[in-house]
């Protein structure tokens, strides 16, 4: 069905958008954000027709992420930049409320189609990695100040929070170990996972 293909290809795009901030020079609105207002314009019509089929079992894990965002709501309070936070939270970290909801009311992707969102995240994050650590790499040789090897000035080259990066990377890495421990991969996947995970694991190392 078209809605559904429509469904896959962007959940695919968010879940490739989510590593960096991108904003398009037309518009106000960030490339993710686009892909996630695409997403729930498909989502709805697809929930209402499979509403009837919702069980009750995928209640508890939808309510924990809920849980979650409630939880970095309440930490906004705390935080010394209210409108940053607020920003952050209502920008980047939204996925975390949506995404639950939305599959609760959508049909599964099956196994292939998940794999592919999942690496298309793995991907982002190593494009992402290749991409910051190249800037930085550049501008220490050229101008020999490491300051951008490190933590936020290392992330902000891509438009994230530091901590925010590097949990996404850590994820990344949880998906190649994953699958690297599913024995269906051959010796050039197995090659291209560790060469990934690496990558991440010595940019998480500069992010923290």
């Amino acid at each position: 069905m078209i809605l559904q293909k429509c469904f896959f290809i962007f959940t695919v795009c968010f879940a490739a958008t989510i590593p960096f901030d991108l904003q398009l020079s037309f518009t106000n609105l960030k490339i993710n954000n686009i892909f996630l207002v695409l997403l729930v314009a498909v989502a709805i019509p697809l929930g209402v027709r499979n509403a009837k089929q919702l069980r009750k079992a995928v209640f508890g894990p939808m309510l924990s992420f809920v849980g979650l965002y409630v939880l970095l709501m309440t930490g906004t309070l705390y935080s010394e930049n209210t409108d940053q936070a607020l920003s952050d939270l209502l920008e980047k970290k939204i996925g975390l409320l949506v995404f639950p909801i939305i599959f609760c009311f959508l049909p599964r992707l099956n196994t292939r189609q998940t794999k592919t969102v999942l690496l298309g995240f793995t991907l982002s994050c190593a494009v992402t990695a290749m991409y910051c650590l190249s800037i930085a790499l550049f501008h220490y040789a050229k101008y020999n100040d490491s300051t951008f090897l490190s933590y936020h000035s290392l992330s902000q080259i891509a438009g994230m929070h530091a901590i925010y990066m590097a949990m996404c990377f850590c994820f990344a890495i949880a998906i190649l170990f994953h699958y690297f421990l599913s024995g269906h991969s051959n010796s050039r996947q197995v090659l291209a996972y560790s060469s990934v995970a690496a990558l991440l694991c010595i940019s998480i190392f500069l992010l923290v």
